[in-house]
């Protein structure tokens, strides 16, 4: 391989046979010559059909390198590939998502242009239904000159959007750090304090592939101990070398403590990395509470509360105004205390003729990231939900031969301020319960309708009387023929209080 190569690209594949077929091909299809960049994919010990697609395009494409090892996790296959690149500059990307077809030269141009040791452009996302732009970037990303104590940087430590000069990554021996979590962000930010210019390119480079939740492994994934350690010493990384980089920039300073007493914008910017991981803390892991063995859960909100600890009012403040549903004063390890919580009851039906879809929705309610819901079922179902390993402490079962009966007891004992009574052939997206519970802390209001998509041949389709009736409420317009069209309860979520009164009046009529 020739060593004036503008280019490298190092693609890491572990299983990747579903869509790495679909990332070569956007790859190889570049605008850019073949002579002028390689592709460097290292195997990650694949045990699908990988290695064949992959046998079958170095054939095809002479600037194509496979490498194949043992698997060690992205960070090895990463490190992996730099050892073997020659471009004057190293791109990183994935083997699941799709490279806009000028990417390369656009980013090279740019970088050329501008001297620049980092070029940093944007993405959107694409899912099986749809394709989504990306707007958070578009300051960062308009600039040409960028500061690298920008605080936008800190919200995008994804690589792909990226293009890194390898003449700083190997004077400074940068490498990934052998973690399984937030690699990238470390990686990124030894790279960004060492950088003397970067520029932004105002352009879509990758399409990210975003999964459904029913083949999102990672979604469903459990949270181990040593997956938060591996965040926490990335995190750990990520803050010592923003602190190295302001004593070396700011040489008044002997002490990061002297420098966060004096300067006002450095205590802000290392506050935002803690808010950051913050952030992930509560999404990602203390989100998944119900996931986690007693000893993961007390270790984890340990490390919340120290990092609770060194915010700033400004960055607390920050933090209350984006998990509002969060007691962050008051978090706990214990399930019972975490439940005195709830704000949400979902009651759910099942017997042994529904017993799939009733499952499937279980799941998607078992997967709701917000810890605080209550989950009412029958205790006929409590075998199949065993044999499933979706039992949960937050799982209530309650003895009932019918779907009224169980919607009637549960209306009847509830304790949250809310309530939704779901529908087995329903499933809900991982936010839906959030989002509603988000609107009803904003505004005054006795229940929220969510529109539905119908599953049907491959694709989601709107269900229209949803679609109507929810459009109707957001405006306001209650008093509509179009809420009559759409009956059902799975998609409401109800006020108790509100709820109580309006069947204590129909009772009352009656």
């Amino acid at each position: 391989m020739k060593n004036d190569l503008k280019i490298s690209v190092i693609i890491p594949a572990y299983n990747a046979e579903k869509y790495l077929t679909a990332t070569l091909d956007s790859v190889v299809s570049q605008t850019m010559s073949d002579s002028d960049y390689e592709i460097i994919i290292v195997n990650d010990g694949s045990s699908d059909h990988t290695a064949d697609i992959l046998e079958k395009y170095k054939n095809l494409y002479s600037n194509i390198t496979v490498i194949n090892k043992e698997n060690g996790g992205p960070s090895s296959a990463r490190n992996t590939g730099l050892a073997t690149a020659n471009g004057k500059y190293i791109y990183f990307f994935d083997a699941d998502d799709l490279l806009i077809n000028n990417a390369l030269e656009a980013m090279f141009t740019k970088a050329v242009t501008e001297s620049a040791d980092l070029v940093i452009g944007t993405y959107d996302v694409l899912n099986t239904y749809k394709l989504s732009s990306v707007h958070t970037l578009d300051d960062l990303v308009a600039l040409d000159d960028i500061d690298k104590y920008n605080t936008d940087i800190l919200w995008t430590f994804s690589l792909s959007n990226k293009l890194f000069k390898r003449e700083l990554i190997e004077k400074y021996s940068l490498h990934f750090p052998d973690i399984s979590y937030s690699e990238d962000g470390a990686f990124l930010v030894q790279f960004l304090y060492r950088c003397s210019k970067i520029t932004g390119l105002n352009q879509v480079i990758f399409h990210y592939r975003r999964y459904n939740e029913e083949d999102a492994q990672s979604i469903t994934a459990s949270v181990s101990e040593s997956k938060i350690r591996d965040y926490l010493t990335a995190h750990e990384m990520i803050l010592t070398c923003a602190k190295e980089s302001f004593l070396r920039n700011f040489p008044e300073y002997t002490t990061i403590e002297e420098a966060i007493a004096d300067n006002e914008d450095i205590n802000n910017y290392l506050n935002t990395i803690i808010h950051k991981e913050l952030l992930i803390l509560l999404n990602r892991f203390y989100a998944k509470f119900w996931t986690l063995d007693s000893s993961t859960a007390q270790f984890l909100l340990t490390q919340i509360n120290s990092k609770l600890e060194l915010l700033n009012m400004k960055g607390l403040c920050e933090l209350r105004a984006a998990l509002p549903e969060l007691p962050l004063t008051s978090l706990s390890a214990d399930s019972e205390e975490v439940l005195k919580h709830a704000r949400l009851t979902a009651v759910l039906y099942g017997d042994n003729n529904t017993q799939k879809d009733f499952l499937s929705c279980l799941k998607s309610l078992t997967e709701q990231n917000m810890i605080f819901i209550k989950i009412i079922v029958p205790s006929s179902m409590k075998a199949a939900i065993q044999s499933k390993n979706l039992l949960q402490k937050n799982i209530i079962f309650t003895d009932c031969n019918s779907k009224k009966e169980l919607f009637n007891e549960a209306l009847s004992t509830v304790s949250t301020p809310y309530i939704i009574f779901c529908d087995e052939k329903i499933v809900y997206s991982t936010g839906a319960f959030r989002h509603v519970n988000k609107l009803f802390s904003k505004l005054y209001i006795d229940f929220i309708t969510e529109a539905i998509y119908h599953k049907n041949y491959g694709s989601l389709q709107p269900l229209i009387y949803s679609h109507i009736a929810a459009d109707f409420l957001a405006s306001d317009q209650c008093d509509t023929l179009c809420l009559g069209m759409e009956a059902t309860l799975a998609n409401k979520f109800f006020s108790v209080s509100f709820l109580k009164i309006i069947i204590s009046i129909s009772t009352l009529i009656l």
